[in-house]
């Protein structure tokens, strides 16, 4: 079904393209081409994207969390690669984003939940790098857990975020 996809997503690719040459300063049309363009993983496309979304309509929140997004899969890499410094640009990157998200749309639970994301990932890395650590961590664990009830109770359909958070909590005791 992997192929079935990828022709999926390469007819989007192809309509948004269309659409946006009739209609430039579409920026919601930008961010479903952002959306289809990292399914893709077309990140530098999708990035540019991005941008003239958030140019194009300053108020939308999405732009911002799928830039978190990007940048949060990055930093994975540049972690994977030994890049230290590229992969905290990344996260702090990742983070700054999730809270722009955060600030224009405070009632969706969307942005909490790249917040979390964007916190959670780099303390994750920290405690895989230093397993001991994680007691000095407890306390940047339970913000994250507030941050997913917060969620939790913004969207009450998935109680799974509320379950969640209590892992996120217990994290630093697992390790």
């Amino acid at each position: 079904r992997y192929d079935d996809a990828a022709t999926s997503y390469q007819k989007a690719a192809a309509g948004y393209d269309k659409l946006l040459q009739a209609e430039p300063q579409n920026a919601r049309a930008r961010v479903g081409y952002a959306e289809v363009l990292v399914a893709l993983s077309r990140d530098e496309d999708a990035a540019t994207q991005i941008e003239l979304a958030m140019v194009a309509d300053e108020t939308l929140w999405k732009p911002h969390e799928l830039a978190a997004d990007l940048h949060a899969k990055h930093a994975v890499m540049a972690h994977s690669l030994n890049m230290a410094q590229l992969m905290r640009s990344h996260l702090d990157a990742a983070e700054a984003e999730a809270k722009e998200a955060l600030r224009l749309a405070p009632d969706d639970p969307r942005p909490q939940v790249m917040l979390f994301i964007a916190k959670w990932l780099p303390e994750v890395l920290e405690l895989r790098a230093d397993p001991k650590s994680g007691l000095k961590r407890l306390g940047a664990f339970e913000e994250m857990s507030e941050i997913l009830k917060k969620a939790a109770a913004l969207a009450p359909g998935f109680p799974r975020l509320a379950e969640y958070a209590v892992s996120a909590k217990m994290m630093p005791f697992f390790t």
